[in-house]
């Protein structure tokens, strides 16, 4: 397993697969026996060798388009300003709002996770209570609740918060 991390590293110094088969060939002993540099390739591609384990054409490739994908996640996944840093003056009115924004560093590098209960309740009239009013008789006002749960990390991921 060793190995085969300090293969993949020394990937990026060759464009192809002939070029990596190439660094592999000694020139004292293979070329003074072969003198044929294609032939000696295709030897150590099919593992008449006596030295490491050399890679496959498909294992170099799938190698090769990992290290290339792990650089570009690598890239992608810079990080973000602090979503609270742009509401300073909003923030400091609020506990909610103040306790969040501590949070907000731990959440987005995953040292702390955060799900919201959020619950409003709204007491509403209704056509009926309306009429009623209208008429002076008494009537029960209708409350109306919305409620959720909010993944802050996913959140924070997901939203742009700016003003």
């Amino acid at each position: 397993e060793y190995e085969a991390e300090q293969i993949d590293g020394s990937l990026d110094e060759f464009e192809t697969y002939e070029q990596y088969l190439d660094s592999q060939i000694r020139p004292d002993p293979d070329m003074f026996y072969l003198e044929d540099r294609e032939l000696a390739r295709q030897l150590y591609e099919v593992g008449y060798h006596g030295r490491g384990e050399i890679l496959s054409r498909e294992e170099f490739k799938k190698k090769k388009d990992s290290i290339a994908e792990a650089k570009a996640n690598k890239h992608s996944q810079q990080p973000k300003a602090l979503a609270s840093s742009e509401f300073g003056e909003i923030i400091e009115k609020s506990p909610f709002l103040k306790a969040l924004a501590e949070r907000e560093e731990r959440i987005k590098t995953g040292r702390l996770t955060s799900i919201l209960f959020l619950r409003v309740a709204e007491k509403k009239k209704s056509k009926m209570k309306a009429k009623a009013d209208e008429e002076g008789k008494e009537s029960n006002e209708k409350t109306i609740e919305i409620s959720g749960y909010i993944d802050l990390a996913h959140r924070l991921k997901t939203e742009d918060f700016k003003i």
